[in-house]
């Protein structure tokens, strides 16, 4: 075991670990085996120079060409480990409110009726808007999303993205009977969908929807 010198002119940067550079100055090394067989370990300090991570632990094994030999690096409360990469975080929660504003960011499985949905956690902790959750269901199935406020949490419930799956303009009809727009309105909103719809101004992959909600606006002036 030893340990670099502060000089950092007097030192080595090491540039091809493939997992970021070391520099030598202050760094302290260590090596267990022998040089066909061996493990090097260097702990790094708090400041550097030539581009080297700080605050790092590396390690170096080599038991011959045939076991993939190659630098490692560790990851510790100074370098966490990046949100998404180990795939599934913690295990899975109990419904899709659960993932708290102030959770770690993260990948979650979270239960509802009859499936699991797949909750995309954001947290920075800071600002108006401390954190955001998307939620993804199987099959293009919907996305949900909901964000948090200072340090309230979340004060509002999932608000959902209209899309062509499975219907862009199911949206407009939810919105609509939602604020209790007046009959008239709606009738001029049914006459501007059906105007569209005759003219041949709906693109064909959407006729369907079009008449569907036409069905839907017609239901809603007669009611």
């Amino acid at each position: 075991m030893c340990k670099g010198s502060w000089a950092y002119a007097n030192n080595k940067v090491i540039t091809d670990t493939g997992c970021g550079n070391i520099c030598l100055a202050g760094a302290v090394v260590e090596v267990i085996g022998t040089r066909g067989a061996m493990t090097i370990t260097r702990y790094y300090a708090s400041m550097s120079s030539g581009g080297g991570i700080t605050n790092a632990q590396f390690t170096y094994i080599n038991h011959g060409d045939a076991y993939a030999p190659g630098w490692r690096r560790d990851y510790n409360t100074k370098n966490q480990q990046p949100a998404f990469a180990l795939g599934q975080t913690g295990s899975r929660v109990a419904n899709d409110k659960a993932v708290g504003w102030n959770w770690n960011s993260g990948v979650y499985d979270a239960d509802i009726s009859g499936a699991s949905t797949l909750i995309l956690h954001f947290n920075m902790n800071a600002g108006s808007c401390p954190a955001v959750q998307f939620r993804v269901n199987y099959k293009n199935g919907g996305i949900f999303y909901r964000s948090a406020r200072d340090g309230y949490g979340f004060e509002a419930d999932w608000s959902e993205f209209y899309t062509t799956t499975p219907n862009p303009l199911r949206g407009m009809l939810v919105h609509i009977r939602r604020q209790n727009v007046t009959q008239g309105l709606l009738q001029v909103f049914a006459w501007a969908v059906c105007h569209l719809f005759r003219h041949g101004m709906v693109p064909a992959g959407l006729t369907g929807q079009v008449m569907s909600l036409r069905v839907q606006l017609t239901e809603t002036v007669m009611n």
